[in-house]
């Protein structure tokens, strides 16, 4: 694709890829960037570059929502783990200088 083409394409349909992209991204201009090069790349051009580049946008931002969605929760999780790991337990009964004690022994 020709450079003149690419502008005048960018300036025509780019706030519509952006407005696209923000329904489900946080990064709205990363997905339409990723896409802009992604048809740059692609060999042959598309016939229809602008619904490719939007098809191509819609998928970046959902892809995106869909990884931040499985980030959240394994976070999520981790953090419901960690609070039983990180929980002093009192039926064990240690004190603190009982455990330094048991150190010093050891040094």
């Amino acid at each position: 694709m020709h450079a003149d083409a690419l502008e005048k394409l960018i300036h025509r349909h780019g706030p519509g890829w952006r407005l696209l992209a923000a329904q489900w991204s946080e990064n709205p201009d990363d997905c339409v960037q990723e896409a802009i090069l992604r048809l740059i790349r692609q060999t042959p051009a598309p016939d229809e570059p602008a619904a490719w580049v939007f098809r191509v946008v819609r998928n970046l931002a959902l892809s995106e929502k869909r990884r931040d969605q499985t980030r959240r929760d394994h976070v999520e999780g981790v953090g419901l783990t960690r609070n039983h790991w990180s929980t002093p337990d009192p039926s064990i009964g240690l004190q603190l200088d009982e455990i330094q004690a048991a150190l010093n022994v050891l040094t």
